[in-house]
């Protein structure tokens, strides 16, 4: 029992216990210990009878319960010394800090960095434990896990969504579907998409074995049309490399085409029951505002201290209720403007609540000059039917048909411009357009006439479109070489065309070229 002991007055006095400091030994201390008052000669020479406090010392651990793990007793009482001496630390910066922190260096004790806020201002977070730096624990972790993830889970029960059609499956197949269609689009929308999608291709093999232009025809308006891609792309290395099973970890489902960290750990939680940690927008959203984390969550600090927190915050049961219940708090009560704080089952807790700073948070992407960008549109009609070519596999559209498009030149004022449509800037000069026509496409047409120039907004830039109708009138060379193709105008509807293209040919369809050439003004592409 007296190794005990000074294990415990080691764990009492931080200093010795950082420094390595021992205390002077009593020789009597050292016989009362080593001997016995029968074995008087065993004591140390010249060491005297022990005090009294020592014999009450011993009576009292005496009576008290034998502890076998010594090392355990003593490692409590240093984290309590070390508890206490962190929660005697004050705020970083004032003179009380400062006389503080210097009576602890000058007795050897603990050293520890300013308070890390969930801003991210701050940055240390560790501190030093005897000869070993550990992380620093962190309260707020502590309190999510104990009491907001049970009170989050309570509220999804009772008040979340519940009808979604992707939550009535547990089939990874569906569930992947809809978490790569709801990136960066809204619920309502996506539903049509994907009751259409799932009774086309019911399952993997049939969209693996589906071609791609179908793929995007059926995604056409949902935008973002790399995720089409990359869909068709996974199905069929679903299909080849693991036999048309999904793999159930979210590491192996990174490693698939168009899945993310947050996409795949979603398919793991919902369709197998894992535990991971998500962070799609709705997620973002919540975290930022509940721990008061500044910064666009786009920079990649901000991500992983958002990530850190994710994972810290993760529920150790009912992690499917937790997680949906993060992603309906979002979509919800927590929406970007308005919130419904009053409502909410953890807005005790919330800092930007408490600071007032929920419409601050989170922090808006920083400003930058959007560009404009030109191009010229051909609509090139032989009867019913206009010419269409496939766009390259990445950029704009990327995969997509659409109309050819002419390179954005300088215009002469003094050359002539389209008829019927405005004059100036915008206006491309019609004898160029002509021959760039016949030399590009081997066709000979007729002069174009301008329609009205319509804007699509894209996330880095704004693009307008001039488009020009022009009627076939012959061919000097075969107009079907790769990447080209007729399509009848009545066909544009379930096209894989962009959706400001497939609702100029529409509306071309439905009227001549005459009745809307010259019509001016400008449209939104949608």
């Amino acid at each position: 029992m007296g190794a005990d002991a000074a294990l415990l007055r080691v764990g009492r006095d931080p200093a010795a216990r950082v420094a390595g400091a021992r205390r002077p030994r009593d020789p009597g201390l050292a016989a009362h210990r080593h001997g016995s008052d029968r074995d008087a000669g065993a004591r140390a020479p010249g060491a005297a009878e022990a005090p009294a406090r020592f014999g009450a010392a011993r009576a009292r651990r005496q009576r008290q319960p034998r502890v076998e793990d010594r090392r355990g007793r003593a490692a409590a009482c240093r984290d309590r010394a070390a508890h206490r001496a962190c929660r005697g630390v004050r705020a970083a910066g004032s003179p009380a800090a400062g006389r503080t922190g210097e009576r602890r260096r000058a007795r050897g004790g603990l050293r520890r960095g300013p308070r890390l806020r969930p801003s991210g201002a701050a940055t240390p977070s560790f501190f030093r434990r005897g000869h070993a730096v550990v992380p620093r624990a962190r309260p707020r972790d502590r309190t999510i896990r104990r009491v907001i993830a049970p009170r989050l889970i309570d509220w999804q029960r009772r008040h979340g969504r519940h009808d979604l059609p992707w939550q009535r499956t547990r089939d990874p197949y569906r569930i992947w579907l809809s978490e790569v269609m709801l990136q960066q689009t809204q619920v309502d929308t996506v539903k049509p998409y994907y009751q259409r999608f799932v009774a086309r291709f019911p399952d993997v093999g049939s969209l693996a074995a589906a071609q791609v232009d179908d793929v995007l025809a059926l995604w056409s308006g949902l935008g973002y049309y790399s995720r089409a891609r990359n869909l068709h792309r996974c199905a069929r290395e679903v299909v080849a490399r693991h036999a048309g099973v999904f793999p159930d970890d979210p590491q192996r489902l990174a490693e698939l085409p168009g899945i993310g960290r947050s996409t795949a750990a979603a398919i793991a939680v919902f369709a197998f029951g894992r535990r991971a940690a998500i962070l799609d927008g709705n997620v973002r959203r919540v975290l930022c505002r509940h721990e008061g984390v500044r910064g666009y969550p786009g920079e990649r600090a901000v991500e992983a201290e958002l990530w850190r927190i994710a994972e810290a915050e993760l529920a150790h049961d009912d992690v499917e209720a937790y997680t949906q219940g993060l992603m309906d708090l979002g979509a919800t009560l927590c929406a970007r403007a308005r919130p419904a704080c009053t409502a909410c089952p953890i807005a005790s807790d919330c800092v930007a609540l408490r600071e007032g700073i929920v419409a601050e948070l989170p922090a808006p992407r920083p400003r930058r000059a959007v560009p404009l960008r030109r191009c010229t549109m051909f609509v090139i009609r032989r009867g019913a039917q206009v010419l269409v070519e496939r766009r390259p596999p990445s950029g704009v559209w990327g995969g997509l048909w659409s109309l050819p498009e002419s390179a954005p030149a300088q215009v002469d004022a003094a050359r002539p411009a389209l008829g019927g449509g405005p004059a100036g800037a915008d206006a491309p000069d019609a004898a160029a357009l002509v021959h760039e026509i016949e030399r590009r496409f081997g066709l000979r047409v007729t002069p174009p006439r301008a329609l009205a120039p319509f804007d699509h907004a894209f996330t880095h830039f704004r693009l307008r479109v001039q488009p020009v109708a022009c009627d076939l009138v012959s061919t000097t060379r075969a107009a079907d070489a790769p990447g080209l193709a007729w399509l009848a105008l009545d066909e544009a509807g379930e096209a894989a065309l962009p959706r400001p293209v497939k609702t100029l040919l529409q509306g071309f369809a439905l009227r001549s070229p005459d009745a809307v050439a010259g019509t001016g003004g400008s449209a939104t592409g949608g």
